[in-house]
């Protein structure tokens, strides 16, 4: 079945590309399925504003005019997989920039995660890969199977809108939004998913309703991981507020495996990992670096009871945005803007 439509779709791209060959639009933003929450292309679409260069936009769709759009495109711009340009093998003329959404280094991805059959088809037709800092190139030329001389390190576009926050604003907006946690600091609740089969799966290991009883200054709020859509009762769930204003709100951030580490470590606050099933989690997927490794041991948890001793008292222990983020600087839009333009 894949082969076949590998097929259909190819002669279709080369038929498309042929009739729009002169009049081929210049850039293309593709969304995925959780681009608007990952909010790297959206950064992208408003540096194109500013610049005042035309683009267009498609999304991760199956109808034929999404793959005409793509045929229109001379430059793409991604964060995720793509439904057609897993299938085709795009013109050798048009530059696939993708901008991956995870920063920092942490859990495997691409090929470093197996099934490589299938990643490889997924991302094959990329050109560059962005990534938030040079000193991972190597990591990340493994993991997508591209040359280190693509990998592009002008940082995740996303991480521009940290350096505008003002953390007093946002507090003010937040209370607004949820008064009866006016007095209450933050700590923020947002794990990665879990792999069961071919399906992606939430697991709340943290009982978050029963730990807030036993907090006196502290309260937990939560956010789910972008790719799902459960809901969490009894806790104040922020799943639909943006990444950049969650986090400047939070005075602590709880996670297990997910790359949100690493964004948060702008604002030098305590990150503390619940990892209770580690042992388990590194059974179906490979980690580059072990938790205490990233944030410390006394800020690794596996337990509830240490996780209600260990809020108040978590501190900065690691530099991660210096380690894994250096070259997000507030900028990043704009340079990626300027050396596609460049192509």
């Amino acid at each position: 079945m894949i082969f076949l439509k590998q097929i259909i779709f190819q002669c279709l791209y080369s038929i498309f590309f042929y009739i729009n060959k002169n009049k081929r639009k210049n850039i293309t933003v593709i969304y995925s399925n959780a681009s608007k929450i990952y909010s790297n292309l959206a950064c992208i679409e408003n540096e194109l504003k500013i610049k005042n260069i035309k683009y267009k936009i498609s999304f991760n769709g199956k109808k034929l005019k999404d793959l005409f759009i793509i045929s229109k495109a001379s430059i793409v711009f991604i964060d995720q997989s793509n439904y057609f340009l897993s299938y085709i093998k795009i013109n050798s003329s048009v530059k696939v920039i993708q901008c991956w959404h995870g920063g920092g280094l942490y859990k495997a991805v691409g090929f470093d995660n197996g099934m490589a059959h299938k990643i490889s088809r997924n991302y094959r037709n990329i050109s560059f890969l962005n990534i938030s800092d040079g000193k991972l190139k190597q990591n990340y030329s493994s993991m997508f199977n591209i040359s280190a001389e693509n990998i592009t390190c002008f940082g995740l576009p996303r991480t521009d809108l940290l350096f505008k926050k003002n953390i007093l604003d946002e507090k003010k907006i937040f209370y607004e939004l949820y008064p009866a946690l006016k007095n209450k600091k933050i700590c923020l609740y947002a794990p990665t998913f879990r792999e069961k089969g071919k399906t992606r799966e939430q697991v709340n290991l943290l009982n978050m309703e029963s730990i807030n009883n036993h907090l006196k200054d502290y309260v937990i709020i939560y956010r789910r991981h972008p790719t799902l859509d459960e809901k969490c009762a009894n806790i104040v769930d922020v799943s639909h507020l943006n990444l950049d204003f969650v986090l400047a709100i939070t005075d602590v951030l709880i996670s297990d495996y997910s790359s949100i580490i690493f964004d948060f470590a702008y604002f030098k606050k305590p990150i503390i990992l619940y990892v209770p099933d580690l042992e388990n989690y590194k059974k179906t997927r490979k980690l580059y670096l072990h938790p205490e490794e990233l944030v410390g041991k006394n800020n690794v948890c596996y337990s509830e009871k240490e996780i209600i001793s260990f809020i108040e008292n978590a501190s900065y222990e690691k530099d991660l945005w210096s380690d894994y983020m250096s070259d997000c600087k507030g900028n990043s839009s704009k340079q990626l803007i300027d050396f596609a333009l460049t192509l």
